[in-house]
């Protein structure tokens, strides 16, 4: 077998892996009262993701998913999640582009990076809001006191 033959092999394998993720999604549906619950999409081509996820002493406890379009977007979501559980929201904000790509062992094209990273975006910016629910404002002065 020739290099190239076991690299096609290998796409192959990953692509299997795709359709199956996109057929019999692990981690979809949702979960009662998350700490994360935040959607978004790419209008460009019409995928949808909505992730929830339970957070636990700065651990993403539990995520899930619903959304629809295509297999990229949607088996993206399903693997992100599933590597992505267990692990420190900090850690998961640190994550890129590249590490979906090699999440899905394939090189996608320009116009395929969106429908792959929605996902992505779509968890860092719940943890985002999270994150900012859990900061106490303080009143402006003169707010909340009494004038007597």
């Amino acid at each position: 077998m020739s290099k190239d033959d076991l690299a096609e092999l290998g796409a192959d394998l990953y692509v299997e892996q795709l359709i199956d993720h996109y057929k019999s999604p692990r981690n979809a549906g949702e979960l009662k009262a998350p700490e994360i619950d935040h959607d978004g999409d790419n209008p460009t081509c019409g995928d949808m993701v909505h992730a929830y996820a339970t957070v636990k002493d700065g651990k993403l406890v539990d995520i899930k998913f619903r959304g629809k379009g295509c297999a990229i977007s949607q088996a993206s979501a399903d693997i992100l999640y599933e590597d992505i559980k267990g692990k420190k929201l900090d850690d998961v904000k640190q994550l890129n582009i590249q590490h979906i790509q090699e999440l899905l062992g394939i090189t996608l094209r320009p116009a395929r990076v969106k429908c792959a990273d929605l996902s992505l975006v779509v968890i860092k910016e719940g943890i985002k809001e999270f994150e900012s629910k859990g900061k106490t404002k303080k009143p402006l002065p003169g707010f909340g006191k009494s004038n007597s």
